[in-house]
């Protein structure tokens, strides 16, 4: 899966609907995994911090969460990138997972 660098962090290019189809993926395999949605404060943060800028680019996927990586991927790549808000993404995904039988948890720490 293409992944390009934005300043300081990788983001994947892929559109929103096939996000969704990764992460039901990764579920029906059981592949343990995170999904980061990348705001316009993460590459600055991870640019000050190597561990954040780790956690982020060691993830199984990182989306544009912010209209600054659509416009980035445009302006740097000459890509169409979808954004993905994570506020939008989770109610499609728990659908998804509905639809799929998955169980779902939330657990406050």
């Amino acid at each position: 899966m293409l992944r390009k660098k934005i300043i300081s962090i990788l983001v994947n290019s892929i559109s929103y609907q096939d996000a969704i189809n990764h992460v039901i993926k990764l579920a029906k395999d059981k592949t343990s995994s995170y999904v980061c949605f990348a705001n316009a404060h993460m590459p600055i943060e991870a640019h000050e911090k190597k561990a954040f800028a780790e956690v982020v680019n060691n993830s199984t996927l990182t989306v544009a969460d912010g209209m600054p990586f659509v416009h980035a991927f445009k302006k740097l790549y000459n890509i169409q990138q979808d954004r993905i808000a994570g506020i939008d993404f989770m109610p499609d995904l728990i659908s998804e997972c509905e639809k799929n039988n998955f169980s779902i948890c939330f657990s406050a720490s």
